[in-house]
């Protein structure tokens, strides 16, 4: 938990000060008095921001790009599993489990995300999100990418920030972020590029980042601008919520959603608690690995959403596995939302690696995100 130390030493609680610290007051409560009982003035309390596992006057481990995350959500070892590189629920420790993340304040209401939602259901139809890599071939065409998407059959789009170390991806977009991290693509330029997509298209937009670029920038400051750009929501795979108190209140403020996600091995209360600070939507990973891996078992999918329809009425998309139109209809018959990544990153790698103009690789990705559309409604329709 963060802390705040004074220059005598003595810790406070993360939080807003209590009125009494505040301004000429006394942090004891108690005021010196000038002769006839006039308050002395005295001087403001100054505090340094100290976060755990940072040394004053010392960069964060890793800079945007070029490091490991600071969270934890898999267990690159396989320390603990079977399974190295899987995506795993992060064992709190015994600090974390005495002090829960804290309570946040309301949100404001991500209501892009949250509409098209209800207008899908609405309708009898299934989300589709795809996911790309900003910068991937370049922002250019990224700002081309998303609205032909929308225009396909996506009601929202998954943003990809490109990073070095994407621990919970496959090898397709790993490589994927390594072409836009040779053209230097940075978090900055993508909030830009999302700008830029607003003048022409108001699809929902959910960024992918790792924690590091965004520790870089500042959670705060990451919140007010992603917002003020047009961005709808941010999903980080290596921060889990008991250490990203920062973010998901900068994001409430701002009215960004914030979006955790649920693993195969999450038990009821893990369930519990990443439904009460996730807003937007639950990300269910479908399976025990990165992006890229084959969906193979999707009975226990359904049994899993059905786990967590007992304890949230969120919406719950499923990722990771899904790459045809037969699977997303399988398992939209079971969710409310698919997501859908390296299937569709793998179709652009490919005219890519061919040499396509930009014409033609829009082209395709949108060709590639409507088949996804026509078997989620087919699968609709089939019910």
């Amino acid at each position: 938990m963060q802390t705040r130390v004074s220059k005598k030493g003595a810790k406070r609680p993360h939080g807003p000060f209590p009125r009494r610290w505040r301004g000429f007051a006394d942090p004891d409560g108690a005021r010196s008095r000038f002769p006839g009982g006039r308050a002395a003035p005295q001087k403001e309390k100054k505090f340094r921001f100290r976060q755990p596992g940072f040394a004053p006057g010392r960069a964060p481990e890793g800079r945007a790009g070029l490091g490991p995350g600071t969270g934890r959500a898999v267990d690159p070892s396989g320390g603990e599993g079977d399974n190295p590189g899987t995506l795993a629920d992060p064992e709190p420790s015994e600090t974390q489990a005495e002090s829960p993340t804290p309570e946040m304040p309301s949100p404001r209401a991500p209501r892009a995300i949250d509409q098209a939602f209800r207008k899908a259901a609405k309708a009898g139809r299934k989300v589709l999100i795809p996911y790309v890599m900003a910068g991937d071939p370049n922002l250019d065409v990224t700002a081309r990418l998303v609205p032909a998407l929308a225009e396909a059959g996506a009601d929202v789009v998954e943003l990809g920030i490109p990073f070095s170390d994407p621990i919970a991806d496959g090898p397709v977009i790993l490589r994927a972020a390594m072409r836009a991290l040779a053209r230097d693509v940075s978090l900055a330029e993508v909030i830009g590029t999302v700008r830029a997509i607003r003048r022409v298209s108001r699809v929902p937009i959910v960024f992918m980042s790792y924690y590091n670029p965004i520790l870089q920038m500042g959670p705060e400051r990451f919140a007010v601008e992603a917002a003020s750009a047009g961005v709808d929501g941010v999903i980080v795979p290596d921060l889990p919520p008991e250490e990203g108190a920062d973010l998901i209140r900068a994001a409430r403020k701002a009215g960004l959603a914030t979006i955790f996600l649920l693993a195969p091995t999450s038990d009821p209360g893990r369930i519990a608690h990443i439904a009460r600070v996730s807003t937007g939507f639950l990300y269910y990973v479908s399976l025990t690995g990165t992006t890229g891996a084959a969906l193979t078992d999707p009975d226990e999918v359904a049994r899993r959403i059905a786990d967590i329809r007992k304890v949230s009425r969120k919406p719950v998309a499923v990722g990771f596995g899904i790459a045809t139109p037969e699977q997303a209809r399988i398992v939209g018959k079971i969710a409310d939302g698919v997501i859908v990544g390296t299937a569709l990153v793998r179709v652009m790698e490919r005219e890519i690696e061919a040499g396509a103009d930009p014409e033609k690789l829009v082209a395709a990705a949108g060709q590639f995100v409507a088949d996804l559309r026509r078997g989620l409604d087919d699968g609709r329709r089939l019910a």
